[in-house]
C-alpha cells in the first residue's frame, strides 16, 4: 500500500484551506455587495446565490452589530426581533422622511417612535433597532447577553417575537441559525455550548461549518437549486396579491410547526427574562400580527397553543405581552408588504401599540429606570 508523504499530506492540506479561505474572502466581498441590489442584478446567478444563500442577511446582520458597538451613548430602548420588527419602523420612517435609505436593511432605527415616545414624556428617549433577517429568541437572548450591559444597557427591550422565532426547520438547532452562526466566534461556541448545542457532535458541526465553506452553504445550495428549478413554489393568489411573495419559504420554514416541540426556544425566552431582571432592564414582548395566508399555513391549534405558551412563560417571569396576534387593527391585507412583514399603515399602527404599553410599563417603573439613567450618564 503506498503512503503519501508527509510533505504531500501537508501542501495538500494547505491547497484545501486556501481554497476555503479564498471562498470565504470572495463571499464576504459579495455580503457587502448584496446590500445594493443594483451590483446583485448585475453580478447574475453568482449574484443571486450569494443573495439567495444568506449573504444579504448576514451582511445585514453584521452591519446591524457594528453599528451598534459604533453609538456613542446607550439608546434607551432596543428593538430585537426578525425582520417583521425592521421594515414597519423603516416604513414609517421613510414614509416621514423620503431622503432615508431604500434598503430596510441598512436602517435601524425608528425615529417616529422616538418622537411618540418624547410625546408621551420620556424626554431623552432613543430607540435602536437591533432587530435581523431571520433572529430567533435564542438569537435575541445571544444579542441581550453579548451586547446589552454595562454602559451599553438600555433602559427597555422591546422584543417582537412570531411562531418562525421558536421553530425554523431550516435551523434545527439554536446553535446553527444565521445570526449565531454569523456571530459566535469558536470561544462564544464553548461558553454557550450548553445553552446552544446538544452534544458534541453539534459543537463539532458548529467548529466544521466556521471552516468549510461549502459544507457551511450546504442548506442554501439546495434551496438556491430548488427555487431556481421551481419546486414547491406557491403560485400567485387569485386577486394577484403581494401577500403571496415569499409564501412558499414560510411553507417551507413551518414544516412540521404543528406537532412542534418548542420548548427549546422557550427556555430562551425564559432565559432572557430572568437576564433582563438580573440587568434591571424592562422587557416588553410583543406577539407580532401576521397576514391572513401566514397564518392559515398553520392549523388554529397551533397558533392558540403558542398565545398561551408565550402568555404563561411571561406572567411567570412578571413580563408584559402585547398581543397582537389576532387584534382588529391588522386583520386587513392593506397593512402588509408581502406575505408576513406591515408596510407603513401597519407600522404606524404597530408604534401607536407600542408607545401605549412602552409608556404604562416605563410609568410603572419609572423610579427604578431614572435611577439606571443616572447610573448611566455618570
Amino acid at each position: 500500500m503506498r503512503i503519501f508523504p508527509k510533505s504531500v499530506a501537508l501542501a495538500a492540506l494547505a491547497i484545501f484551506i486556501s481554497i476555503n479561505l479564498s471562498f470565504q474572502q470572495c463571499y464576504s466581498w459579495g455580503k457587502q455587495i448584496c446590500l445594493h441590489p443594483r451590483f446583485v442584478q448585475r453580478l447574475g446567478l453568482a449574484g443571486k446565490f450569494i443573495s439567495h444563500s444568506g449573504g444579504q442577511d448576514e451582511a445585514c446582520i453584521e452591519y446591524t452589530v457594528s453599528e451598534f458597538k459604533k453609538l456613542p451613548s446607550r439608546p434607551n430602548v432596543v428593538l430585537l426581533g426578525s425582520s417583521l420588527m425592521m421594515f414597519p419602523f423603516w416604513a414609517v420612517d421613510r414614509d416621514q422622511d423620503r431622503s432615508l435609505r431604500r434598503n430596510a436593511l441598512l436602517y435601524h432605527h425608528a425615529r417616529f417612535l422616538e418622537a411618540r415616545l418624547r410625546q408621551m414624556g420620556l424626554r431623552e428617549a432613543s430607540v435602536y433597532n437591533l432587530s435581523t433577517p431571520l433572529q430567533m429568541v435564542s438569537d435575541s437572548y445571544y444579542y441581550v447577553d453579548k451586547l446589552l450591559h454595562g454602559a451599553k444597557a438600555p433602559d427597555m427591550v422591546i422584543l417582537g417575537v412570531s411562531p418562525r422565532d421558536f421553530w425554523d426547520t431550516e435551523f434545527d438547532s439554536p446553535g446553527n441559525t444565521l445570526n449565531f452562526a454569523d456571530q459566535a466566534s469558536l470561544l462564544d461556541a464553548w461558553r454557550y455550548s450548553s445553552l446552544y448545542f446538544r452534544g458534541w457532535e453539534e459543537r463539532v458541526g458548529f467548529a466544521i461549518e466556521r471552516t468549510l465553506f461549502f459544507y457551511d452553504k450546504r442548506a442554501y445550495i439546495q434551496g438556491f437549486l430548488n427555487d431556481r428549478l421551481n419546486f414547491g413554489s406557491t403560485p400567485l393568489m387569485a386577486n394577484g396579491s403581494q401577500l403571496a411573495y415569499g409564501l412558499n419559504k414560510y411553507e417551507r420554514r413551518y414544516k412540521g410547526i404543528d406537532s412542534a416541540d418548542l420548548s427549546r426556544q422557550v427556555q430562551f425566552l425564559d432565559n432572557l427574562c430572568r437576564l433582563c431582571r438580573q440587568r434591571q432592564i424592562a422587557l416588553l414582548v410583543v406577539n407580532m400580527p401576521l397576514p391572513g395566508p401566514n397564518k392559515d399555513l398553520m392549523t388554529p391549534q397551533f397558533y392558540s397553543r403558542f398565545g398561551s405558551t408565550l402568555q404563561m412563560v411571561l406572567s411567570a417571569n412578571g413580563v408584559p405581552l402585547l398581543d397582537l396576534s389576532n387584534h382588529p387593527d391588522f386583520t386587513s391585507d392593506r397593512e402588509y408588504m408581502d406575505a408576513a412583514h406591515m408596510n407603513k399603515l401597519g407600522g404606524y399602527k404597530l408604534i401607536e401599540h407600542l408607545v401605549e404599553h412602552a409608556g404604562i410599563l416605563w410609568a410603572s417603573r419609572s423610579p427604578e429606570l431614572s435611577s439606571r439613567s443616572e447610573k448611566a450618564q455618570t
